[in-house]
């Protein structure tokens, strides 16, 4: 079910004033020179990933802002990355673009597509990882909560995916499928993974760092 305008006007707010301050938090922690083996940037999916949790032994510096957009990210790349040094780059970026930019689906792949062309450009000797967007439960579903999902489609979803699957090899990119480790037999998130039906639970986050840690 999509957001009403005032709805999406609401949660465009609450997310503006969340990331501004995650944002300042990184420009903070950017002042020193950082040498991460790995850098994660993006989405709520980044965000909440604890590594130390999920991939632990591994030098990891978490960039991610819940509520990310290909737009917001872009805009903040620079607060977000200065200072940092990294041999390996994983970003999940486009599904939120779906509401919070009413984005396409062919749309959010074009401007993937430039936050990809950012990343290399900023980090050529860098591997690049893209983390493919995730499944959401089915509207009604108990555990559905509409200001999270806001009516995206996991039809959606996948044609993200297919369109940065024909595109990450222009930048020498490694696309990660994640949506196929995370969906049950009838296509939705697994609801034994999520508390809201999009985010993962702490057993959600064990596939998804796994999915992860193969390229590490």
């Amino acid at each position: 079910m999509k957001l009403t305008k005032q709805e999406l006007l609401g949660l465009r707010d609450m997310i503006s004033k969340t990331s501004m301050k995650t944002i300042e938090k990184y420009k903070q922690l950017n002042e020193a020179n950082l040498n991460g083996e790995v850098l994660i940037l993006g989405d709520s999916m980044v965000e909440y990933l604890n590594p130390e949790m999920y991939l632990p032994g591994f030098n990891i510096i978490n960039r991610g802002v819940a509520g990310a957009t290909t737009e917001s990210l872009l805009n903040s790349f620079e607060d977000i990355t200065k200072n940092i040094n990294a041999s390996k780059i994983f970003i999940s970026i486009g599904s939120n673009d779906l509401v919070l930019l009413e984005s396409t689906s062919e749309e959010a792949v074009k401007d993937i597509e430039k936050v990809l062309f950012k990343i290399k450009s900023k980090f050529p000797n860098a591997q690049v990882f893209y983390l493919s967007t995730t499944p959401v439960l089915k509207e009604g579903h108990k555990l559905y909560k509409k200001i999270y999902v806001a009516g995206r489609t996991n039809e959606e979803n996948l044609e993200i995916n297919k369109g940065v699957l024909d595109i990450v090899s222009k930048f020498d990119v490694k696309f990660i499928n994640q949506y196929d480790s995370l969906v049950d037999h009838d296509g939705y998130l697994i609801e034994s993974y999520t508390p809201d039906g999009i985010h993962l639970n702490k057993e959600g986050y064990k596939i998804y760092a796994i999915n992860i840690k193969k390229y590490l």
